[in-house]
């Protein structure tokens, strides 16, 4: 199926599905139940590929002239304008049942003026797209989008209509240069993720949490030291229960006070 490009004044532009992240998720979620036996993350992951799956079969997104926003649909072959086409139809003659344009539209719209910052991950390799607008709330409501429908397609309307971003997008010429398999593009996520690995390493301090986790193993597997390794896996089991405490108060301070906001 191909991106749907209609009248303005009928439907705008309706993106084609896209079902290739959904069942990527899904086929690594049940990879890792069946053949690693890891029942609790592959069952979780395999759900988020099954909804993933199931919102792409029923979920349009669309650009109009002036604002984006989410059709649902019935069938692959759908793009809702049909519905959309009916609807304006009964309204325009006054009919009774003008319910059709409310159903036909899952979510939105949002005006392209309220759009105070996009962002794109990532050109040639499209998995996830964010938004912020502020015509749902003045401070800004963010919303991420999985990328289940032409992310190509997807791309080029928030270039046209969403104004710059604050990170400098490649120009659209550029997606083809930019897939994984092309040299440039190949050499680009490489260095991506080098340098995200770099950064969780810092952040999180791998190397001597790894160095500690080895020297207790040891220690528990030599006789002349288990007694004292238990000590200390005891200290750190005492720490992580008091962090843990911390956790459950903080989050106790939060309710409360957003009851008491209410």
């Amino acid at each position: 199926m191909q991106t749907v490009v209609m009248k303005k004044e009928e439907t705008g532009v309706v993106l084609a599905p896209d079902f290739r992240l959904a069942l990527s998720v899904l086929a690594v979620g049940l990879q890792l139940w069946w053949t690693l036996n890891w029942s609790t993350l592959g069952i979780f992951i395999s759900v988020v590929g099954g909804f993933l799956t199931m919102q792409t079969a029923r979920l349009r997104f669309r650009f109009t002239s002036s604002a984006i926003d989410v059709l649902r649909v019935r069938g692959l072959s759908d793009t809702g304008s049909e519905s959309e086409k009916a609807g304006k139809l009964a309204t325009d003659a006054g009919d009774a049942d003008v319910t059709t344009k409310e159903t036909a539209r899952a979510v939105g719209p949002w005006k392209f003026s309220s759009i105070a910052n996009w962002d794109f991950w990532w050109p040639g390799f499209p998995v996830l797209a964010y938004f912020k607008e502020t015509q749902v709330k003045e401070d800004g409501q963010r919303h991420f989008l999985p990328v289940i429908m032409d992310g190509k397609a997807l791309y080029q309307q928030m270039l046209l209509n969403f104004g710059p971003s604050r990170t400098a997008k490649p120009p659209l010429e550029e997606w083809q240069n930019l897939q994984p398999l092309h040299p440039r593009g190949y050499a680009r996520y490489k260095q991506m993720l080098l340098t995200w690995g770099i950064g969780l390493e810092g952040k999180l301090q791998l190397g001597p949490k790894l160095q500690m986790a080895r020297s207790l193993f040891q220690g528990l597997q030599d006789p002349a030291r288990r007694e004292e390794t238990k000590k200390e896996l005891k200290i750190l089991w005492d720490g992580v229960l008091v962090w843990l405490r911390e956790v459950v108060t903080s989050a106790k301070q939060f309710v409360e006070r957003k009851t008491a906001g209410k």
